[in-house]
């Protein structure tokens, strides 16, 4: 039996069709479909103009020879529906000129669960491409190669795929500029609800203004035991007119007996149902027995017992009618024997104001305990003034809020109210005073006054600017303080969403600030919820009384909403009706992105030079090239002509179709302009949207242009496969990991301008050794490929993540390219002009391996922003940062950690920009302290240096947002011995902005720290200096250490450093035995002067000192001279480490104590490396 190919297992292009025959239509061969419909080798079939609609093939479809696949228009297009596509031949698609409108002129949905079905023997000489077996008879078998349920498989086969109208179409542009329409005011239906109800003919405003100051007897309508309930009582109530002028109220039998308002019958028949009415009063409660003056009430200390309004009233053919109590707000429940305001809302049913047989009507305080006595003055019940209401949209807040110096509500806080616990009072400013709210008792964060705005002017795509006076008066330490919006529905499904609409300054008691902001309702902010109302959060643990001043809601009239985008004219002719785009996130959030249709072919837009893009429904509006060049968000076409799915029939919703290039070398591939929706399975290990595997060097193969969509696992993954282009992919709302090498072994490919945006985690991962659980847009296994242009807008985890093995894994590592490969040590062949924003975690990262190249790695033009990290290096070495933009980035823009010979050049490194503070004034944002460049405090390698920061440019470094500085160093310490050798040089700071912090090394114990400025170009403002400089450590103990002049010193207390100039410092470190030494000291001095140094350039001596203050010496002793960081830096051999004078009788005996005789307890010398040491008597 000929063995020849038995044992290869790559694919080749079948000899048969070298020479084709003329094509066929497809529409007279008369396919069987009840079993695989199969294009013979060297034919060639085109499904023609005949051919459209559905065309369901249950049994799959297998192209051995040539199938030609046009479509043109949508009018014949073509659906294939299929368990599988296989390519041994030779299959072309193309739409032509068609433009991209919402529908395919070609679709392919995969089908079915079953993967035997979808297995296949190879054909012609590929048949023992799977590997085969011998059978008893001697004969060989082919295995059948296993591609797994829903695959589109190219086996050595040729794919020359086109959905595009022209090569030259583009897929993705900035976005340069937006149209938008102008907002009008929401209009509001005036309702009963939300206006006041004047009283009725001559009735007045204030049904009841009770101060008690005209008269010594109690009024008539305070009667606090009408006639028929006086029956029985052997120790009456009694109420009295206090020397003050107030109403007192002693010897209470219960707590359901109090001070009682008999509502007259004039008063009845001025009261109207349903309709809301104030009372408000002034209270203290006092113990019968003259005790607990000034201690907490019971109310105040358990939440029982409190002050509450009960309604008792009575016709003549009815019950007493008891209704339920109302609860006062006010400082009523705090303290016994102090006078406090109370205020509540009532409303009066129609039968209790129903005049028929009116017997009586009271209104009743009680509550508390029948020990107290309930004490009442100025009380009133009025109805609110037209103030307490709004009327128009044009300000949210009603008149009584937005001023309550002039508020008819009096006392009351009304309409605003509390939430999740809490009072609300008027107070009075010692200092004007103006009125403000003072919201007290709260319990918790999020417990807050709040105000349920009218769902009429809740109108998407409106802006309000939200402004008060906020006042922490319980604490002079700082606290931060959130205004919310939540939205909900009151019936039916319930639904809620939280927004914070600011970050406000930092409130305490010492003075008053001002938090307002701009706010855009968003679409998801009101769709589908009919309730709103603005609340507060604090921060940092605070709890205490929170006081309001000046607020107002107040509609904006500015730029409408966003209706068209501004794109360069190359759209035209290629883009149109119906399709659908996406614009990328132009915040922080990976979330963030727009997805619309287009209503229209592009219109030109003469101003711009560009084309408009009519959208179908309106966006927030994102960052334009107009707000900036750098910023600008990207927008993307993602509908194709040719669509490729899995169909949703798998018991597992995680389990689409795929498409895999298997074992297929030196075959051209070309696939462009193709969607894949639906694609890959989820935990399966191989299953991807288009996956090339193992097919080893594919030198001009493209796959261009296409997008991924829906993915449940991965987006395009190289593996094994080596000199493939990858360009102008769209990938959008994926899982795991999308534009990926795999195995670490894959070399010489080209990833340019490819795009993924919301790129999420797995929910199920293939297995432990895989890390999509950290899902980056581009994940990145061996540096010697090329990565240029490429966009990362938007990932749940990471944009860029390179982590590299020290070794090559999977079946790659079995290719002749891998032996003895380190991925970790390989060069990095090309990173250019890569982008990362609005990623969750870092826009670029290392972590955790690392890499080590020999040579130096140039990461070059890198624009990150707008992630938690713009750039984090990680266990890693000879890395460069070379141009470049880091900015926005929550918290460090670029991390140097545990990296060493770090070189960073001629980049711009903001922390908060213009762009970012314009966008901030409109819509939320996060908004906290920035670090520009984060050092560590010490290297990997103590013979390499830290960083070289060169011609870096740093702004937006200012105290807006809390602390920030445009270098400083992380908290995470290896010793308290500083290592990290940093030098900066031509490096610019924004005027104001914070230069540099040592405080978190300070606060580490790493006192000794200090960073070299070679031209002194990061001095602090009106600070002399030029040449070199060093900022150092503000340690007492650190100008004494090195030998430096504090003259030539200034402090920076904020950033715990001082800036000396005219100074060069370089380190030398002992590495001493440990073993006996840890009480050794050792000192340094001058041999060349007795004074300071102010340039650390000289002759020294050092010694070592033991714990009694005589000369020692370790047992071993080395030592190392830092890398020289300055010119005029200390030269190696300066410092002369001084021995002890030995005698001649303790060299004669070199090993101390050696027969342990001398001492049974000091065994001094004598030690092991992995344990303790013991005497043990009498065994020697």
């Amino acid at each position: 039996m000929d063995m020849e190919g038995v044992s290869h297992t790559m694919f080749r292009p079948q000899e048969c069709n070298s020479v084709v025959s003329t094509c066929e239509a497809w529409s007279v061969q008369g396919y069987d479909v009840s079993e695989t419909v199969v294009i013979p080798c060297g034919t060639c079939i085109t499904m023609d103009e005949d051919v459209s609609g559905d065309l369901a093939l249950p049994m799959g479809l297998d192209v051995q020879g040539t199938l030609v696949i046009a479509k043109e228009t949508t009018a014949n297009a073509l659906h294939i529906i299929t368990p599988f596509l296989r390519v041994q031949g030779h299959l072309n698609m193309t739409t032509g000129g068609k433009t991209v409108t919402r529908h395919p002129a070609i679709q392919i949905t995969l089908t079915g669960t079953n993967e035997t079905l979808t297995e296949f023997v190879p054909a012609g000489i590929n048949k023992y491409a799977c590997t085969a077996t011998m059978t008893t008879d001697d004969s060989i078998m082919a295995t059948p190669c296993q591609v797994g349920k829903k695959p589109f498989v190219i086996a050595g086969g040729t794919l020359n795929i086109n959905g595009l109208p022209s090569p030259t179409c583009p897929v993705w542009h900035h976005l340069m500029d937006v149209t938008t329409e102008s907002v009008a005011i929401p209009s509001m239906t005036i309702t009963s609800a939300n206006t006041n109800t004047p009283p009725p003919g001559e009735c007045p405003m204030n049904l009841i203004d009770q101060t008690f100051d005209s008269t010594w007897d109690v009024p008539e309508e305070w009667d606090v035991l009408p006639e028929h309930m006086v029956t029985n009582i052997t120790k009456p109530i009694t109420e009295s007119i206090t020397e003050s002028h107030s109403l007192k109220v002693t010897n209470r039998r219960n707590a359901n007996k109090g001070p009682t308002i008999r509502l007259t019958s004039g008063m009845l028949d001025c009261l109207q149902p349903t309709t809301t009415y104030l009372l408000t009063a002034r209270v203290r409660l006092t113990m019968a027995d003259g005790t607990k003056s000034g201690n907490a009430t019971t109310c105040s200390e358990t939440g029982k017992f409190c002050l509450s309004l009960k309604s008792f009233y009575k016709s003549s053919d009815t019950r007493i009618n008891r209704r339920k109590a109302r609860w006062f707000q006010g400082k009523w429940s705090q303290n016994y024997n102090e006078w406090g305001t109370i205020h509540t809302t009532v409303q009066f049913s129609n039968e209790e104001v129903n005049p028929t047989n009116r017997i009586y009507h009271d209104l009743r305080f009680v509550g508390v305990e029948s020990f107290v006595d309930i004490e009442l003055d100025d009380v009133k019940l009025f109805l609110p003034g037209a103030d307490a209401f709004p009327n128009t949209c044009q300000s949210l807040f009603p008149a009584s809020v937005a001023n309550l110096d002039q508020a008819s509500t009096q006392l009351s806080t009304y309409p605003m109210h509390t939430i999740s616990g809490g009072h609300l009072e008027i107070g009075v400013d010692d200092t004007d005073g103006s009125k403000f709210i003072r919201n007290f008792a709260r319990r918790r964060a999020h417990s807050s006054l709040t105000y349920h705005f009218q769902p009429e002017c809740m109108q998407k795509n409106v802006v309000y600017k939200i402004s008060m006076k906020i006042r922490a008066s319980d604490t002079s330490k700082p606290v931060g303080i959130q205004i919310r919006l939540d939205s909900s529905t009151v019936g039916g499904e319930k639904k809620k969403l939280r927004t914070t609409l600011t970050q406000c300054p930092k409130a305490s008691s010492d003075t008053w600030i001002t938090c307002e902001a701009e706010f855009v309702l968003l679409p998801e902010m009101v769709n589908d919820f009919d309730d709103f109302k603005f609340l507060l959060r604090t921060e940092d643990g605070y709890t205490g009384d929170l006081d309001m001043k000046d607020m107002s809601v107040d509609f904006v009239e500015v730029e409408g909403p966003v209706t068209g985008l501004i794109v360069p004219s190359d759209v035209a002719g290629c883009w149109d009706e119906g399709a659908e785009i996406l614009i990328t996130s132009h915040t922080n959030s990976f979330k963030d992105h727009q997805v619309r249709r287009l209503t229209g072919a592009p219109i030109p837009h003469p101003a711009s030079g560009g084309h408009r893009l009519l959208l179908d429904d309106t966006i927030v509006r994102p960052t334009t090239l107009q707000d900036s060049k750098d910023f600008a968000v990207e927008v993307a076409l993602l509908s194709r002509n040719i669509l490729v799915q899995g169909a949703h029939d798998d018991p597992n919703e995680d389990h689409g179709g795929h498409c895999i290039f298997f074992h297929t070398p030196h075959i051209v591939q070309t696939m462009q302009g193709v969607e894949f929706r639906n694609s890959g399975q989820q935990g399966t290990l191989g299953r991807y949207p288009i996956h090339f595997h193992m097919s080893d060097n594919v030198e001009g193969s493209v796959i261009s242009k296409n997008t991924i969509r829906e993915s449940n696992q991965r987006c395009i993954v190289v593996h094994g496969t080596h000199n493939l282009t990858l360009s102008e992919n769209i990938a959008f709302d994926t899982k795991g990991h999308c534009f990926m090498t795999e195995d670490g072994g894959e070399v010489d490919n080209l990833f340019v301008r490819n795009l993924g945006a919301y790129t999420r985690k797995v929910d199920i991962q293939i297995s432990e050794d895989e890390s999509d659980f950290k899902a980056s847009t581009f994940w990145m296994t061996n540096p010697a490929n090329v990565w240029k242009e490429n966009v990362a807008a938007g990932s749940q985890v990471n944009g860029f993540w390179l982590e590299l093995q020290n070794k090559v894994r999977g079946p790659t590592f079995e290719m002749p390219l891998s032996k003895g490969m380190n991925p970790k040590k390989s060069p990095l062949k090309g990173f250019i002009s890569n982008v990362a924003h609005s990623n969750v975690e870092h826009g670029l990262r290392t972590y955790p391996f690392g890499y080590v190249p020999d040579e130096e790695a140039v990461f070059f033009n890198m624009t990150s922003y707008l992630n938690k990290k713009g750039v984090f290096f990680h266990n890693s070495r000879n890395l460069a940062l070379e141009e470049g933009l880091f900015s926005d980035n929550r918290g460090v823009q670029t991390d140097f950690d545990k990296a060493d010979n770090i070189r960073f050049e001629n980049a711009t490194v903001i922390g908060l920009s213009l762009s970012k503070q314009k966008l901030s004034e409109r819509q939320p944002m996060w908004c906290g302290p920035r670090i520009g460049t984060e050092l560590h405090t010490f290297t990997l390698n103590g013979k390499n240096s830290g960083a070289i920061i060169r011609g870096v440019s740093y702004s937006g470094f200012g105290d807006s947002c809390g602390k920030s500085a445009a270098i400083g160093f992380d908290s995470d310490v290896h010793s308290t011995a500083f290592e990290y050798w940093s030098t900066l040089q031509n490096v610019s700071i924004a005027p104001g902005d914070t230069a540099i912090t040592m405080c978190k090394a300070e606060s580490r114990d790493v006192t000794d720290a200090y960073v070299t400025d070679l031209d002194s170009s990061f001095k602090p403002e009106g600070f002399e200096a030029e040449g070199t400089s060093a900022i150092i450590s503000d340690h007492v103990e650190m100008p004494s250490f090195a030998f430096i002049d504090l003259d030539n010193c200034m402090k920076v207390t904020e950033g715990c450093y001082m800036y000396c100039k005219n100074t060069c410092l370089r380190t030398v470190t002992y590495y001493v035995d440990p073993t006996h030494t840890e009480d050794y000291t050792m000192m340094v001095t001058s041999e060349t002067d007795d004074t300071r140094f102010s340039v650390v350039k000289g002759t020294y001596k050092a010694e070592f000192f033991d714990a009694t203050g005589m000369a020692a010496w370790p047992n071993k002793v080395s030592t190392e001279y830092e890398p020289v960081q300055c010119e005029g830096a200390m030269l190696n051999g300066s410092v002369a480490l001084i021995a002890p004078t030995t005698n001649e009788e303790s060299c004669t005996d070199l090993i101390h104590n050696g027969d342990i005789d001398e001492s049974n307890t000091d065994h001094i010398y004598w030690s092991h490396n992995n344990g303790g040491v013991m005497i043990a008597e009498g065994e020697g």
